[in-house]
């Protein structure tokens, strides 16, 4: 069809009706990714993902079009999100970067400057994302948009707070919330109280952090933001995951699971399996704790999200050593630990201890030459490899305690 449009000349006013036609939808998609129809919004999209590929390519070629293609990935950006689509993503924005037309107009730029950071951040490569969103903010600042201002800022502060940097992040985060409130932008409202609480997280105040996320929840019911619902839930259950109440920890994991399989988040999804998973190490469930963890290894690894690989990794080190595979819980373990100590984003300081305690019992129930034995070999092994032989783990007897 390409071809007979090329031959009777008609490939531009047709691919540039495309192109309007899969613009018009993803400005409406970019509406719905966040509300009450979430879930159709994104299987829509994942039905139209080639022609929305298709769309990008032909505004990035035409030289009347570029601007589109960024307008393109602007509005795509929750979907690569939720959906598992990241690696695409950068990908796909990186080209629109290195077009020196585009990248001349501040605004422009910007603009692709923040998606490409948000990407980079969903992958925790914090670095990279840091550089992005720097520029994007000293573009944006002068450009007098409170809205991107703001929402620069806003990622900043989650930068800041995935690297340790509290400080950095509140500062950040309490001027977006002071632009987002001047808006009556409540989106950015609901999502500024979640980075709250989740740096009260992070300086171990769980108690302003769980009136953090009722706040950001309540906002998010009201406005039916779904992904902000869930991570309420998510952080929740880690609060009660820390306060060793496991019940309440499965009933939050759960919820955020419900939240997602609902709302058609992928990557959600996959978070709230592997914290039921932990959690289900903690109360016996060995053959859902499996499960459910080989699940969410396998979806974050396809994502290319390495800080969730790393968590999943640790999990079904927990568990080996629960059902005693201790050779694979140790191999594993120190692969995972090797893994983070050459990654520039430190472990909070809870999360460490978490570690420590467990790589101390592990200790108690190996013979110490053998232990070192199998800890040399994994720390000689590369992510690929001990995902490999993580999910050789058996699967647990249902009678196994």
């Amino acid at each position: 069809a390409r071809e007979k449009l090329a031959e009777q000349g008609e490939s531009d006013p047709v691919s540039a009706a495309h192109c309007n036609f899969f613009f018009a939808y993803a400005k409406e998609a970019k509406v719905g990714y966040k509300g009450a129809k979430q879930a159709y919004w994104l299987m829509r999209t994942e039905t139209e993902l080639d022609n929305l590929r298709t769309a990008i390519d032909n505004a990035r070629l035409s030289d009347h079009y570029q601007v589109v293609a960024v307008k393109l990935v602007v509005a795509l950006q929750g979907f690569w999100i939720l959906r598992g689509y990241v690696t695409e993503g950068r990908r796909i924005v990186q080209s629109l970067l290195d077009i020196a037309e585009l990248s001349a107009v501040a605004h422009v730029r910007a603009h692709c400057l923040y998606v490409v950071a948000t990407l980079a951040l969903n992958q925790s490569d914090h670095e990279q994302a840091r550089q992005f969103l720097e520029e994007c903010l000293h573009l944006r600042r002068p450009l007098g948009n409170d809205h991107d201002t703001a929402a620069a800022l806003s990622t900043l502060a989650r930068i800041a707070l995935e690297t340790g940097d509290a400080q950095s992040a509140r500062q950040f985060e309490a001027e977006a919330m002071v632009l987002f409130k001047k808006l009556g932008f409540r989106d950015g409202e609901a999502i500024g109280y979640l980075l709250q609480g989740e740096i009260a997280i992070l300086e171990e105040n769980d108690e302003a952090a769980s009136a953090c996320f009722n706040q950001s929840a309540e906002v998010a019911r009201q406005i039916k933001h779904r992904e902000v619902e869930r991570n309420c839930e998510y952080f929740h259950g880690r609060i009660a995951l820390f306060a060793n109440n496991l019940a309440a920890a499965e009933k939050h994991f759960s919820r955020s699971l419900h939240i997602c399989l609902e709302s058609e988040d992928r990557e959600g999804a996959a978070l709230a399996l592997a914290w039921l998973g932990r959690t289900d190490i903690r109360t016996g469930k060995y053959q859902s704790a499996r499960t459910r963890l080989s699940d969410a290894l396998m979806a974050f690894n396809a994502f290319e999200i390495r800080l969730q690989v790393l968590e999943c990794l640790f999990g079904l080190a927990q568990l080996a050593l629960a059902i005693e595979q201790n050779e694979i819980a140790i191999k594993v373990v120190a692969a995972v630990l090797q893994s983070q100590q050459n990654s520039p984003t430190p472990l909070p300081r809870r999360v460490a201890q978490v570690q420590e305690h467990w790589l101390n019992h592990l200790r108690t129930v190996v013979e110490p030459s053998e232990f070192q034995k199998q800890w040399d070999t994994g720390r000689e092994m590369d992510v690929n490899a001990t995902i490999r032989l993580a999910l050789t783990l058996p699967i647990p007897d249902s009678t196994q305690t």
